[in-house]
C-alpha cells in the first residue's frame, strides 16, 4: 500500500481550499469576456457608418438602391447568425417549457467547468484509488 507524505497531503489541502477561488475567477473572467463582446457591440452600433438614402415620391420608382457584397458588414453577419441561432432556437422541454441555445450552453459549460476542476488533479483520483483499495 503506497503512504502519501506530508508534501502531498499539504498539496492536496491547498488545492482544496483554493477550488473554490478558482472557479469564481474563471467565472468572472467568463462575465468579462461577455461584458467586453457587449461593450465592442455597443461602441461598433454608435461609431459605424451608416448610409442614408434620400428618396421621394418622385424619384422613388427611379432610384432603385444596389446592395453589393462588402466585407466590411461580414462581422454584422457572423453577429446576426449568432444572435438567431442563440436566441431564436429554442428546446422545449414538456409541454410547456422551453430553453433557447444560449441557456443550455452556459449551463453545459458551467456543468463542464465543474466536472474539470473536480477531476482535474490525478493526485487526487490517486488518493481516491488508495483509500478505496482493498486493505
Amino acid at each position: 500500500m503506497s503512504e502519501l507524505s506530508e508534501a502531498d497531503i499539504s498539496a492536496l489541502v491547498r488545492e482544496n481550499d483554493t477550488y473554490p477561488e478558482q472557479v469564481w475567477y474563471t467565472i468572472a473572467a467568463f462575465l468579462f469576456i461577455v461584458g467586453c463582446f457587449q461593450w465592442g457591440s455597443l461602441v461598433y452600433s454608435k461609431f459605424a457608418r451608416r448610409r442614408h438614402y434620400d428618396s421621394d415620391e418622385e424619384t422613388a420608382t427611379t432610384n432603385v438602391i444596389q446592395y453589393k457584397f462588402s466585407l466590411r458588414r461580414i462581422p454584422l453577419a457572423i453577429i446576426n447568425v449568432y444572435r438567431v441561432v442563440a436566441f431564436r432556437w429554442t428546446l422545449e422541454i414538456g409541454q410547456s417549457y422551453t430553453l433557447n441555445v444560449a441557456e443550455v450552453f452556459v449551463t453545459v459549460a458551467y456543468i463542464a467547468l465543474l466536472l474539470i476542476y473536480a477531476f482535474i488533479n490525478s493526485k487526487l483520483i490517486g488518493l481516491c484509488m488508495v483509500l478505496l483499495a482493498p486493505h
